[in-house]
């Protein structure tokens, strides 16, 4: 027997209900890069972008945005979303740079 059906029904924007929590939970991490980068990281993306740091953790999409700027992607209004090799160059930066942070404030603790 294949079910209710309950599970299958679609909503009025053509998605299904499992699939709206998901997204809603989704959205909800998404929207703090914290999650994903440590705060090292996401500090970095800001610095080596010479933008001023935010005083709340940013967007996961911005510092993603940042971080693939630093690989080579420009965002131009037709560009799209970054691309992998973008995003992994980029990450090269912002993790030497982070490092670099972290030995920096052991430096000066001691």
């Amino acid at each position: 027997m294949p079910g209710c059906g309950h599970a299958n029904r679609k909503g009025p924007d053509g998605t299904r209900a499992g699939e709206k929590e998901s997204i809603r939970w989704l959205e909800g991490y998404a929207r703090v890069a914290e999650l994903f980068f440590a705060p090292e990281e996401w500090q970095a993306a800001y610095l080596l972008s010479e933008k001023p740091l935010p005083k709340k953790p940013p967007r996961l999409n911005t510092v993603v945005r940042l971080i693939a700027g630093l690989g080579g992607f420009l965002g131009g209004k037709g560009d799209g979303e970054p691309g992998v090799k973008t995003i992994w160059l980029g990450l090269q930066r912002i993790t030497d740079f982070a490092a670099g942070l972290r030995y920096a404030r052991q430096l000066h603790e001691l």
